[in-house]
């Protein structure tokens, strides 16, 4: 299968704030990453946000070192799925 054919998931852990989710989305958009599927649950001291994507691997290493310096970000975990 190639790189490219994989959906690539992030997990990223947001800070409390109204605009954590828009920062994270807008990196998103600003990428062209095209989207395939977007959650976001909200808690008390933040939220996570899982966002599914198909990019190759350098664009998805690209994505991740964005997102992670964002200040509203407190982590982001990167992993892939075959098949789907």
């Amino acid at each position: 299968m190639s790189d490219a054919a994989k959906t690539r998931l992030f997990l990223v852990d947001t800070g409390a704030g109204p605009d954590a989710l828009l920062r994270v989305l807008s990196v998103c958009a600003a990428r062209q990453a095209p989207l395939a599927a977007v959650a976001f649950s909200d808690g008390p001291d933040g939220g996570q946000l899982r966002i599914e994507t198909r990019l190759g691997e350098a664009e998805a290493a690209r994505l991740c070192a964005q997102l992670q310096g964002l200040p509203s970000v407190r982590g982001v975990s990167v992993g892939w799925r075959t098949g789907a």
